[in-house]
């Protein structure tokens, strides 16, 4: 069964199974009621944070991505047509991401909370990396493909899953439409960021390689920042909004 025929837009309220196992038929405001999207201000901020963070996530992604074959080839010393096998091979792995993302957000309300998760998860795996890419191929190379599942996965929270649990309060076409838009302008512009640092003739291979893969890092690091901010203000707007109903 597809998140889409899980969710339908037509129907108001769904069957949820909660992480304890307990099950309930909720609807979407009920279920994502840790967004309060009260206002047209409130609405507009949620645009603007949405397509940030999808700019940033897809970012991440391709930035490691479209260059996975350069890697292969001056780390790992493999073939081009090797090379090229393996690029092709990594996002179909990658794949799984999505599917294991939504098999978590359908028994957890906050989407954010597992966003938080999956790109804790992605920085540690390209801490590990950083710290391994020279010692063997193969580990840097399932390193990699781990850290590109992982990242698809949490980039489906920001381009779909978003968009579906919250379609009651904001308009999912427009939202949908504006996310992938910034997501496919920096999926063109982050590879050759990292590309320029490879470029550099002034360092070695090895060093060109650890500055990439220290940005990526940091570009993971920033991600996880930048959502438990998100979370930090939804906990201040809600407890603001608790305050202004007993008033």
């Amino acid at each position: 069964m597809t998140y889409v025929s899980r969710f339908p837009k037509e129907i108001e309220t769904h069957h949820v199974v909660y992480a304890d196992g307990s099950e309930a038929d909720v609807s979407d405001e009920e279920e994502n009621d840790f967004i309060h999207l009260k206002s047209p201000k409130r609405i507009v901020w949620f645009y603007i944070i949405s397509i940030l963070i999808g700019a940033l996530v897809t970012s991440l992604y391709f930035a490691l991505n479209n260059n996975l074959d350069v890697f292969l080839k001056e780390i790992g010393g493999l073939s081009n047509d090797s090379a090229k096998w393996l690029t092709i091979f990594a996002p179909l792995v990658a794949a799984v991401g999505p599917v294991v993302t939504v098999y978590f957000c359908e028994r957890h309300n906050n989407f954010i909370t597992i966003g938080v998760i999956h790109f804790g998860e992605a920085m540690l795996v390209a801490l590990l990396l950083l710290l391994l890419f020279e010692v063997n191929v193969i580990l840097s190379l399932i390193l990699m493909i781990l850290f590109l599942t992982i990242v698809n996965g949490g980039r489906s929270i920001s381009l779909s899953i978003a968009a579906l649990r919250m379609r009651q309060k904001i308009d999912s076409g427009v939202y949908t439409t504006l996310v992938n838009v910034a997501g496919s302008i920096v999926a063109g512009l982050s590879p050759k960021l990292v590309a320029m640092i490879l470029d550099n003739n002034a360092l070695s291979v090895a060093d060109s390689w650890r500055w990439s893969l220290a940005m990526i890092l940091a570009w993971s690091a920033l991600t996880v920042a930048a959502l438990l901010l998100i979370l930090f203000g939804i906990q201040r707007l809600n407890k603001k909004d608790r305050k202004a109903q007993k008033n």
